[in-house]
């Protein structure tokens, strides 16, 4: 019983010190610059976010885009800009950022 006491009493203390987290929305998608993304944001070496989309995008194949931290959301790349999609379609993954500055990922 004194463990779950101490247990009670130390959780108390843990979550009366801890402040709420507050989230923002910093950008929206316009269905051009990509929609529904499943993957994660990751934060490139010049200091902005990037990430994929599952669908739209100027050729409705998921699409590449950056949001810099002020909040402007630009579309780097549309998938399935041609027949057959050779380039790829609906990326689920994330992005990764290689040393040479390269970004990778796939669909």
């Amino acid at each position: 019983m004194h463990r779950i006491v101490a247990a009670s009493a130390l959780w108390l203390a843990i979550s009366a010190t801890l402040s709420a987290q507050t989230l923002t929305t910093i950008a929206n998608f316009d269905g051009a610059d990509g929609g529904n993304s499943y993957s994660g944001l990751i934060q490139s070496t010049d200091g902005n976010l990037y990430g994929a989309t599952y669908y739209d995008g100027a050729y409705l194949g998921g699409a590449i885009y950056k949001v810099s931290l002020s909040g402007a959301l630009t579309g780097l790349y549309s998938f399935c800009s041609q027949p057959g999609c050779p380039d790829g379609k609906n990326p689920q993954a994330n992005l990764v950022q290689a040393a040479n500055g390269n970004f990778y990922g796939t669909t």
